[in-house]
Order: structure tokens, then sequence, then C-alpha cells
């Protein structure tokens, strides 16, 4: 079908509003315009707004929570990985 797999909830987010504007997203799933930009940046949101915005693009609960848990993982490892820990001999 050509569609990539999100890496991340906000690239699921992205994708599935695709060239819609984000004042039409906003009203088509009752989440803020603002929300929804902070979601696709990768900020992590609210489980009132994860559950609207996972019930808007059709997937399950379980899918969305493994692209938020790659999206933690992902942060994480950045700045631990930015991060000398004491001793290290880098």
């Amino acid at each position: 079908c050509g569609a990539t797999q999100p890496e991340t909830f906000g690239d699921l987010v992205r994708n599935w509003r695709g060239d819609t504007d984000l004042r039409a997203t906003a009203e088509q799933t009752g989440v803020s315009a603002a929300t929804i930009s902070r979601v696709e940046r990768g900020e992590l949101l609210d489980m009132r707004t994860f559950v609207m915005l996972v019930q808007a693009t059709d997937v399950t609960p379980a899918f969305a929570f493994e692209l938020i848990r790659k999206q933690i993982a992902k942060t994480t490892d950045a700045v631990v990985g930015d991060t000398p820990v004491e001793g290290d001999k880098r």
C-alpha cells in the first residue's frame, strides 16, 4: 500500500492527518490544534488526549502504546547517550 510504518505516536498522528490542516483535525478529533501539534513534535500526552487520538486514528491502544514506548526509549537514549556517566572514559 506504500504507507510507511510510524516510529512514534507523533508520526502516526502526522501520517493520519496527512494534508488536513490542524484546525480541521482539531474539530474532527476534539483535541486542540496546539495539542495535536505538540503530539506530532513528540511531546507526551495525557490519557484523555491519547484515547481521543487512538479512536480518531483507528489503531489499537496496544499499537499506540508501543509507539509511545519507542518514543520514550528513543528520547531516553538520546538524553542518556549525551550525558557522560561518572567514571566513563569517553
